[in-house]
């Protein structure tokens, strides 16, 4: 657990790398990895967007929206490891994206 925590306290630059280690954290299920989930969702310097491969190289830089996914990933390692944060799922019970509700409504209930 030690190196997947360490992913968590590193550069928050590859945003698939930080969502797959709080997954993870949350499948292996040691309470301990709880504080270390905890610290992570309070980092100020988690992103928010992540680039979107560009193929045929058109110039053009897209973007998705990472967020919910980092905050209701943890959310949902925490509910699985006994120490909820509901406050992160029912932020997106309103969101205008019904497959982001529809994660945050499972986290939540």
């Amino acid at each position: 657990m030690p190196v997947i925590s360490a992913v968590l306290e590193g550069p928050a630059d590859d945003p698939d790398a930080l969502i797959t280690a709080v997954r993870a954290l949350g499948r292996i299920g040691d309470a301990t990895a709880a504080d270390a989930l905890k610290t992570f969702i309070q980092r100020a310097d988690l992103p928010a967007d992540a680039a979107l491969q560009d193929s045929i190289n058109q110039g053009a830089r897209a973007s998705r929206d990472v967020s919910w996914q980092i905050r209701l990933a943890t959310a949902e390692a925490l509910k699985a490891l006994g120490a909820p944060m509901p406050e992160i799922a029912e932020a997106y019970l309103a969101d205008p994206r019904a497959f982001v509700r529809a994660y945050a409504e499972r986290i939540s209930g």
